[in-house]
């Protein structure tokens, strides 16, 4: 007997409604279901239930960190990325002192964590760092997260000791292949070393993938999700992969694949940081504002001064967010909190 259109329908909603309201975790099968959904009421009632979940735990809050770029020379030669040691951009490392004036920047706009982001640039030494998280601390209360990339272990230590508090290291794709074929100084063994050393060594950490590499699959995305899943970040991203000027392939299309991510991840974490990525105000159909639409609850401004931030070319920028303080956090305040949210800083 022949399975009518009407039925299909019904049938498959059943199974959306049956996978989202387990009561254990998400299998495999339940992910891929998920990212498979095209119907935009199916998609809807995802995105609903992240909602839901992400009101239940944080209301109408989006958590703001300030970011400082500080150094776009790199050590690794990953094939995609706009900063990598191949890579032809104008370089540039900034001196502490103007570090730490953008890191008041951002204390003084009331924003109480900070995250320290460069390439991998061996320049910057265990005790430069040292010193920039303990004048940080000394300025202020407030929480520093490194982003720094794979450094030695007691380069960890000494930081986590000067008051360092967090560590972001995306793991880009959990499919090893994959990985090692945009990776070339480094293994995925060793990047989930780093992950097991950080958290020994008492760091929270943060951490996510890239949606859109040439040659990813939705078995890969599934696969992405159980990996984070297992790995237990404190806060976490899915970012849209944009191919920086000089990769020859073109992305697929992604924008519903980056929001299903988050849509799930709010499921499978109901109270962790998930962050709206600036990639995705790269991305044509994308922005950050549709990452709280959808689970996300936190978001990133980026208080590097102006001349730096456009040599910082991980991904092409678009000019959405070319601002200096104060027009950056009125310009990030007007763009969240006309939907009703409520950006909080502390």
């Amino acid at each position: 007997m022949l399975t009518t259109a009407k039925e299909t329908f019904f049938s498959k909603n059943i199974m959306i409604d049956e996978i989202l309201n387990k009561k254990k975790e998400f299998s495999k099968e339940d992910i891929l279901f998920l990212l498979k959904l095209t119907d935009k009421k199916e998609i809807g009632k995802l995105f609903n239930k992240a909602l839901q979940i992400k009101k239940k735990f944080f209301e109408e809050k989006i958590y703001m960190q300030g970011v400082i770029q500080f150094s776009n020379y790199c050590e690794k030669d990953c094939s995609f990325c706009g900063i990598s040691a191949n890579s032809e951009v104008d370089r540039f490392r900034m001196n502490p002192e103007d570090i730490l004036s953008s890191a008041k920047e951002i204390i003084k706009n009331g924003i109480t964590s900070i995250v320290l982001q460069s390439g991998e640039d061996l320049y910057y030494d265990t005790d430069m760092i040292s010193y920039l998280i303990y004048s940080i601390k000394q300025i202020s209360n407030v929480s520093v997260t490194l982003n720094l990339g794979e450094r030695d272990f007691k380069e960890y230590e000494a930081w986590k000791i000067v008051g360092a508090d967090s560590y972001f290291m995306k793991f880009e794709t959990s499919n090893k292949k994959l990985y090692q074929s945009f990776q070339k100084k480094s293994t995925f063994e060793k990047r989930l070393k780093h992950f097991e050393v950080l958290k020994e060594i008492g760091y929270k950490i943060g951490s996510g993938n890239l949606i859109g590499l040439p040659e990813q699959t939705l078995e890969d995305l599934a696969d992405d999700l159980i990996f984070a899943k297992n790995l237990n970040p404190d806060f976490l991203t899915f970012t849209p992969f944009v191919p920086s000027l000089d990769f020859k392939n073109n992305a697929p299309k992604v924008d519903n694949y980056v929001l299903k991510s988050i849509a799930i991840s709010r499921i499978i974490f109901p109270d962790k940081y998930i962050i709206s990525s600036s990639a995705m105000d790269e991305t044509k159909n994308l922005s950050r504002e549709k990452g709280f639409k959808c689970g996300a609850n936190a978001v990133m401004a980026n208080f590097t001064p102006s001349n730096y931030r456009e040599k910082y070319v991980v991904y092409p920028h678009s000019s959405k967010n070319n601002f200096d303080p104060p027009h950056l956090m009125a310009f990030l305040k007007k763009r969240i909190e006309s939907d009703g949210l409520k950006i909080i800083t502390k």
